[in-house]
């Protein structure tokens, strides 16, 4: 059994007190604000810019009753990603944000942004609206919502943003985006540092405490992975795919039964870091880098970059099979799935596709459709 790791454990501790971390909380003891924020087309630069933090609205470790998000956004048509933020809203756990960040990634989010700023007392700023394409167009469109966005943030605080300061930022966000591929390129490994839970502990983590601090934590495990020359067991080696999740006792779960989760394609996961902000115009930069042309997401068409980018991670991290976890009520992700399965199963990867709920747990039908999976993937990988 491999060791434990000490910065795991402060990790752990951030992640602990959601949705108010300790991190937040003492941020907010020293009079700063947070700007609470919703969907990765959100510059987060910018937000760190302006001398406040950024704080991603999810859901926390375990799935929670969404009786009163339920009154609001009907369960029918509304994926439970956008329900079980709302509820933790009505609840009052997310008060201690200053205001709310929304892009416009598929109709759940936006009705979201739009009950929410209705009915809780969280002040909600003008949506930033995200194109469905990748031509110059959209990339100047995009261009000039985010450079209303910057005013948005200016106006409602009553501040200025410099382009020095979101340069600088750029500089920091990327550092995180270097670091985290160096920590995702170690799992290339036939026996990885780390477990696909610990993966998401850290990215949990990144979106939840001042950036900086981050920062350090995060060279922090690279240098105690090298120094303790920590490495796991060669299993199958699977992604688990889909829209988000956050909630690492699932993925532990799915480990316990034999596997390695070496990889995800989650927006909170590798398409959070996946792209860097290139030199050059700031703007334009940031434009491009947040409509990820690469890792795109499902509402984009065409759908082809999202099915290259998944079959050199097939290649890359030499996967045995992927979980496809499709949240209902999701859309995107429900209508893109067979765009690239077939293409994957083609190349020898085999694909479980589960539909379930946001947060939801490993038990039942769930539980013995992977067991069959690994299973199968385990008799595969033997032979």
């Amino acid at each position: 059994m491999a060791e434990m790791l000490k910065t795991m454990e402060e990790i752990r501790k951030v992640n602990a007190s959601f949705p108010l971390t300790e991190p937040a909380r003492k941020w907010k003891e020293q009079g700063k604000k947070i700007v609470g924020w919703i969907c990765i087309n959100i510059p987060e630069e910018i937000i760190h810019a302006a001398g406040m933090m950024p704080f991603r609205l999810t859901g926390g470790d375990e799935e929670i009753s969404l009786d009163l998000a339920n009154e609001y956004l009907f369960g029918g048509g509304t994926c439970s990603f956008s329900r079980t933020i709302l509820e933790l809203q009505l609840r009052g756990d997310y008060g201690f944000l200053d205001c709310i960040a929304a892009a416009t990634p598929c109709e759940g989010v936006i009705r979201l942004a739009e009950v929410g700023s209705h009915y809780h007392n969280i002040p909600t700023l003008p949506l930033l609206d995200t194109p469905r394409k990748f031509n110059d167009l959209a990339y100047d469109f995009y261009q000039g919502e985010i450079v209303e966005f910057k005013q948005n943030l200016e106006n409602f605080f009553g501040i200025t943003i410099t382009d020095e300061a979101i340069a600088d930022s750029i500089k920091l966000y990327n550092k995180t985006r270097r670091e985290l591929k160096k920590l995702h390129d170690l799992m290339k490994s036939d026996t990885p540092p780390l477990t696909g839970t610990e993966m998401l502990e850290v990215l949990n983590a990144a979106v939840r405490m001042p950036r900086e601090d981050f920062n350090i934590l995060l060279e922090k495990l690279l240098k105690e992975i090298k120094s303790t020359g920590r490495a796991l067991p060669a299993q199958p080696r699977i992604m688990i795919s889909g829209a988000l999740l956050n909630t690492p006792s699932f993925i532990k779960s799915v480990e316990s039964l034999g596997v390695n989760v070496v990889v995800d394609d989650f927006c909170n996961g590798s398409r959070y870091w996946w792209e860097q902000v290139e030199e050059g115009d700031l703007w334009k930069a940031l434009a491009k880098r947040y409509l990820l042309p690469k890792c795109s997401c499902p509402r984009i068409n065409p759908p082809d970059n999202r099915t290259e980018w998944l079959s050199q991670i097939g290649k890359d991290f030499r996967l045995d099979g992927i979980i496809a976890l499709t949240m209902r009520c999701c859309a995107p992700y429900i209508l893109n799935l067979p765009m690239w399965k077939t293409r994957l199963e083609d190349e020898g990867v085999t694909v479980l596709d589960l539909d379930i709920e946001y947060g939801g747990g490993f038990s039942g039908q769930i539980r013995t459709r992977i067991e069959a999976f690994v299973e199968m993937l385990s008799l595969e990988v033997a032979i």
